[in-house]
């Protein structure tokens, strides 16, 4: 319980100036982990405007965020001209990115000392954790990625093991289909499936 009257002073104003409770959040590996396994997109919206903050922004906020994230992904080797971002979360629908754009982020993310390993962890498995926990049986535990859905959206990009024991990159983003959300995934679920099946057996 804290009693008495609001009192304003400096912070280094002796007496005045006391900690009465310290809370140690998450770390940011965790964050990540809880936004990519579960597609949150406060958090996703959360580290946008952090970035913005980190860019000398007065305050969080999406336009600042999103150029420091097109500057970060220019400075990691990844083309922002495949993306045209306006939020953290992509539940905007003026959000686009290519295929071949997010692929190529894949490739470097996977790829990078820094965060590479943390980055890969954190995505869903399929028919195992996360957004995948039920989808794609038929590539149980052979695919990580990202899902991604809105109205007549759906994506799904990630990373597959073959059975030849070759790993790929793929993006499916479906836009504006004509049958419901349940057939798209569906089909998109029953693309990595066939990625991931070993080849049919020649004929004798």
């Amino acid at each position: 319980r804290v009693d008495g009257a609001l009192r304003l002073a400096r912070e280094n104003d002796g007496e005045l100036a006391r900690e009465l409770v310290r809370y140690r959040g998450r770390t940011f590996s965790e964050l990540v982990e809880l936004c990519m396994k579960y597609s949150n997109n406060q958090i996703a919206e959360t580290l946008v405007k952090q970035l913005a903050l980190r860019a000398g922004a007065a305050r969080g906020n999406w336009r600042d965020g999103v150029l420091a994230l097109r500057r970060e992904l220019a400075s990691l080797g990844v083309d922002p001209a495949g993306f045209e971002l306006v939020d953290g979360s992509g539940l905007s629908y003026h959000n686009r990115a290519t295929p071949r754009a997010i692929v190529q982020a894949i490739r470097v993310g996977e790829s990078s000392f820094a965060f590479g390993p943390e980055w890969v962890a954190s995505m869903p498995i399929a028919d195992l954790d996360g957004t995948l926990a039920h989808r794609a049986p038929g590539a149980a535990g052979w695919v990580r990625a990202k899902t991604g859905t809105l109205t007549r959206v759906t994506a799904l990009s990630g990373l597959a093991r073959l059975h030849s024991g070759e790993r790929v990159r793929f993006s499916v983003v479906v836009n504006g289909y004509r049958s419901g959300d349940l057939d798209a995934i569906e089909a998109v679920d029953g693309f990595v499936e066939a990625l991931v099946s070993p080849p049919p057996l020649a004929a004798e």
